[in-house]
This record gives structure tokens, C-alpha cells and sequence, in this order.
């Protein structure tokens, strides 16, 4: 994301304000419970898709069979960080969506920094409470 002008940004924040996705998964395996946060884009052009993945400089591309849409996307929190600070100053109705998903990244980020381990630091409340709090939110807010 480096080298983008405020003009790229912009654009990338439209984008994304109209085609994009932010959400926190739950999963569980056994008793355990997990969190997976991702930022996601979808698009049936292919070739746009790719474009905006060059542009950004980061994320995977995935096409699930049935579905006509390719989906540009990040799962690591480090770099969902990183794309949603460049891009908040210019979002319209993703913004609350976007301080929700930066507090909990920055969190998690921290803690596991903290007790010196990769993502692995065990989920507190506070994460879960938080998920539910970014899900709750309605997709048309303007913020």
C-alpha cells in the first residue's frame, strides 16, 4: 500500500464502501471456540479483480465453483490493519465497521506480541463481544 496517492486510496475506500466486506468469522473445533477477522472484495471481473489485488499489494484471490464472483481478501490482522488505516480516512459507510475491525486487529495484535506467539494467544470476552458488536452493525451505516 505503500506509493498509493490519496486519489488510489480514495478510490480503494469506494470501492470497498460499495463492494467490500468486513467481518469476523466464528468457528469451532471441539470445546474450543475461534475468530478469523477478514476484509473481502467481490467482483465478477476476473481481470479487475486481479488489477485491484496488483494495486494493493497484498491479499489472495478466491472463486468458490457456483459462484459467478472472485473475491479479493485478507485474513492476516497485520495487513488488514494496514489496508483499513490507509483507506479510513475516505469511508463513507463502512467507517464504523472499519474502528471496530482496527480495535480488535490492533488488540489481538498486542496481546499476542505481548505473550510472544502468532495469533495464538487464547480469545478473551472481549474479543468475542467485539465480533458481535461489528456483526450488529447494519451495512448502510454512514459514518
Amino acid at each position: 500500500m505503500n506509493g498509493l496517492k490519496p486519489t488510489d486510496l480514495a478510490y480503494l475506500a469506494g470501492v470497498f464502501d460499495g463492494e467490500g466486506s468486513i467481518f469476523i468469522a466464528y468457528s469451532r473445533y471441539g470445546k474450543k471456540r475461534f475468530l478469523y477477522a477478514m476484509v473481502d472484495i467481490a467482483s465478477a471481473d476476473k481481470d479487475w479483480t486481479f488489477e485491484l489485488q496488483r494495486m494493493i499489494g497484498m491479499g489472495g484471490i478466491h472463486k468458490w465453483s457456483g459462484n459467478r464472483a472472485y473475491h479479493w481478501r485478507l485474513v492476516n490482522q497485520n495487513k488488514i490493519l494496514m489496508f483499513l488505516k490507509a483507506i479510513r480516512p475516505y469511508l463513507k459507510f463502512k467507517s464504523e465497521k472499519a474502528d471496530l475491525m482496527i480495535q480488535y486487529c490492533e488488540s489481538r495484535i498486542a496481546l499476542c506480541n505481548r505473550l510472544g506467539n502468532n495469533n495464538l494467544a487464547k480469545y478473551r470476552e472481549e474479543d468475542f463481544l467485539l465480533a458481535n458488536k461489528l456483526r450488529k452493525i447494519p451495512i448502510s451505516t454512514v459514518g
